[in-house]
């Protein structure tokens, strides 16, 4: 019988199947996502009381003044550092089990991670992630998307994982601020769902979703429409990445009416279809919009689509 982590890893692993149908220049993650999924769960059953789950729910009328004031519950959360290293380490040995050559690339970037980590006193908030991976990228050599997987993953399992009951009866139907009320993380993607096509944005970090403007920037919050605009890859249906002329930012939109053939709206991992978009993610840069979350999620490359 299926436990709860292998219910979700099944459902992860089928949407990434889903998604290289969708997405043909993309390639298939479910090797490195198994891997990160076993080695949080051995580090689990040796760190019990790290993943333990935490009861932090806030009295209802008090999460509704929040909302209301645009108030994030958690702002700039942050974990041991000794944590991140251990669990980086036990996704390293998971990896070098599968390719021994992995090996010595791994063992700088552990390095990279302890150097950074020692000069915080051994803690680190979830602000410095993108530090950490243009520090680890610069030292290192290692692949950009890999480093910010690898570093969202151990963050979101250690901070946020704990609180996940809590997060999922977050109401955030009378939130209006453009970033995350849970982490207060500006987004990078989002969806189009229901009848209406109601746009959502969701936080990279925490998995929070709320539903925010079609006609409005999400990151400057203009609405001269002149101002916005949006392309497709191959005149694909699924993805668009919109943009704003006004502050020079993109994001990525995921059209779940024309993802429908392939799946139920609420089976949708929308952080699934951003790692196998990021090739989407080149051409923005290329076209000189940066990302909106502050977090660079790929290197440029040398090709361009917008006028």
């Amino acid at each position: 019988m299926y436990n709860v982590f292998q219910v979700f890893q099944q459902k992860v692993l089928d949407e990434d199947n889903r998604c290289c149908e969708v997405y043909p220049e993309s390639k298939n993650l479910d090797a490195l996502l198994l891997v990160f999924s076993q080695a949080k769960e051995t580090f689990k059953e040796q760190n019990e009381d790290i993943f333990k789950k935490i009861d932090c729910k806030l009295p209802l009328e008090e999460l509704k003044e929040k909302m209301r004031k645009s108030e994030v519950i958690f702002p700039d959360a942050s974990v041991k550092g000794e944590h991140v290293k251990n669990f980086l380490a036990a996704i390293c040995d998971e990896l070098v089990k599968n390719n021994k050559d992995f090996e010595k690339p791994l063992e700088h970037l552990q390095a990279s991670v302890k150097d950074f980590l020692a000069e915080k006193d051994d803690n680190f908030a979830q602000s410095q992630i993108p530090v950490l991976v243009e520090k680890i990228v610069e030292e290192t050599l290692s692949e950009r998307d890999f480093v910010a997987l690898l570093l969202i993953f151990i963050f979101s399992s250690l901070y946020y994982g704990p609180r996940e009951d809590f997060l999922e009866e977050v109401d955030t139907t009378i939130w209006k601020g453009k970033f995350c009320p849970v982490c207060g993380e500006a987004p990078h993607y989002g969806f189009l769902r229901g009848e209406d096509r109601a746009r959502f944005m969701e936080c990279w970090l925490c998995g929070t979703s709320w539903r925010y403007p079609r006609m409005k920037c999400p990151y400057c919050e203009t609405e001269n429409q002149e101002k916005m605009g949006y392309f497709t890859v191959d005149e694909n249906e699924v993805c668009r990445v919109q943009f704003c002329r006004e502050c020079k930012k993109y994001w990525k939109i995921f059209n779940l009416e024309a993802y429908k053939e392939y799946a139920e709206e609420e089976d949708v991992l929308a952080s699934m279809h951003h790692l196998h978009t990021l090739h989407f993610d080149e051409l923005a840069l290329k076209e000189g919009f940066s990302s909106g979350s502050g977090l660079k999620w790929v290197e440029e490359k040398d090709n361009g689509l917008v006028n």
